[in-house]
């Protein structure tokens, strides 16, 4: 109702999501009830790079009319035609200055980190104390989160096609499929179910999102989900006529349990069962992939699956892992000095630590940092894993623990590659709409390593 109609002919899908705001906030004309996500400006030029999906805050007793999305001419508002709180920001920015914001993507990534730093230090939450947080003080957080973090699902003339995954109801984990086409998720779902056998021809790329194991879900990340299996098909296409056989390649993105209402290791043994399930059924060939806290998992994952003498994943990417949770390191200098120049905020951080490794209620801080390296990938060994490639900022307060867990693997002579963006933050590929162009590099960088790990020697793809 009242939805743009040239808008609403480029959507192949409309993604309604339920968001419940405790109370409402007129200030910034939120009320409680169905946030209805819209259609964001593209550009073609590298594909799905510039295409936003994101949630638009709608009034209870309003419906959304053309002027709800920015469209003044010669600022970012040009490629950030969406609703969610930096491009907002950004928007509210150049109209009170009076004069556009120029139109260069290293400015529009530097507003959009700097915007991103305020809302996760002013977001209401769990901040104060060491009780466990509440389910109303985490629900203003975990929708703040939604609202911060710019989406796309969809560009003119895609192929993208969701479903909700068959998993087994006794293991009370969802998933999703992120797809093309060629290879409907109904078409999944009945391998999943035994109807079918699993294809041999299929690649799946099992990613575990972030959020600090307490905020964000499995859609939080589509975009950088997607266009990681966008730039793949890509690729492994474009080189396909080098002796590669034809393959197939699908997302299958995992829900699994957050903490406070859970605690370490539930979350990876979630993980871990969404795999074996996928081996049951005859899946052959499986990446793991995940940012930030996910990214950890993909790493606690592999080496628990190793320890079970279990086949693992053929590969593993991580986007920022978060692979130290020590109370020594979140309150370091290798942290604060990087905190004006990330978004994490030190106060959250602290408490999605605590929550993760179940020591919310121990007032002991030797107790709580040895739960908390229990908890950490950075103890784990690395030795005999799959490859694994890490991607990360230069900028990011994670940075330091990242390059020791990726020294620790080198001295184990495992096979580890870690790149380090100049000048990014922490999981910079999800900024890839302000047309920046290390989150690009790095999407190639990704697929590039897959397309490798499932490629004859001969076959092997550089860029």
């Amino acid at each position: 109702n009242g939805f743009p109609l040239k808008l609403w002919n480029r959507l192949d899908v409309v993604t309604i999501e339920p968001l419940l705001l405790i109370g409402s906030n007129t200030k910034h004309g939120y009320n409680d009830g169905i946030h209805l996500s819209s259609m964001g400006d593209c550009s073609l030029e590298e594909g799905p790079d510039n295409v936003i999906l994101s949630t638009q805050p709608v009034a209870s007793d309003a419906s959304i009319q053309q002027d709800a999305f920015p469209k003044h001419e010669g600022c970012c508002c040009v490629m950030l035609r969406c609703a969610c709180i930096p491009c907002s920001s950004v928007c509210a920015a150049c109209k009170t200055a009076g004069t556009p914001v120029p139109k260069n993507s290293n400015l529009r990534l530097e507003t959009t980190v700097a915007v991103l730093r305020v809302a996760a230090k002013n977001v209401p939450g769990p901040r104060s104390g060491t009780g466990p947080p509440s389910k109303r003080a985490l629900l203003p957080l975990r929708a703040v989160c939604v609202l911060s973090i710019p989406k796309f699902l969809l560009w003119p003339n895609s192929t993208l096609d969701i479903d909700r995954a068959c998993l087994p109801s006794e293991q009370f984990v969802k998933a999703e499929w992120i797809t093309t086409n060629a290879l409907p998720g109904r078409e999944l779902n009945l391998m999943l179910s035994g109807m079918s056998d699993f294809s041999d021809d299929i690649r799946i790329l099992l990613y575990i999102h972030g959020g600090g194991y307490i905020v964000c879900r499995n859609s939080t990340l589509r975009q950088v989900s997607w266009q990681i299996l966008h730039k793949t098909i890509r690729l492994y296409n474009e080189n396909k006529e080098k002796g590669m056989r034809p393959l197939r390649f699908a997302v299958l993105s995992v829900d699994y349990s957050r903490s406070p209402e859970v605690e370490f290791p539930r979350a990876r043994d979630e993980c871990i069962e969404v795999y074996k399930f996928l081996l049951r059924r005859g899946a052959s060939g499986v990446i793991a992939l995940g940012d930030s806290a996910g990214g950890a998992l993909v790493v606690e994952m592999m080496c628990e699956l190793r320890e079970r003498k279990i086949p693992g994943p053929a590969g593993g990417v991580l986007l920022s892992p978060w692979v130290q949770l020590s109370e020594e390191y979140i309150m370091s200098s290798s942290w604060s000095n990087m905190v004006k120049k990330d978004f994490l905020p030190t106060d959250l951080a602290l408490k999605a630590a605590r929550a993760y490794s179940g020591c919310l209620k121990s007032d002991n801080l030797d107790n709580r940092v040895k739960k908390q390296r229990a908890a950490s990938a950075l103890r784990l060994s690395l030795k005999n894993l799959s490859p694994l490639l890490i991607e990360c900022g230069g900028n990011e307060c994670l940075l330091q623990a990242i390059q020791q867990f990726t020294e620790n693997g080198r001295l184990e002579a495992a096979n580890i590659n870690l790149h380090v963006a100049p000048d990014m933050p922490h999981v910079y590929q999800m900024l890839s709409f302000t047309g920046a162009v290390q989150p690009r590099e790095s999407f190639n960088r990704i697929a590039q390593f897959i397309v490798n790990i499932f490629s004859p020697p001969s076959s092997t793809v550089i860029l």
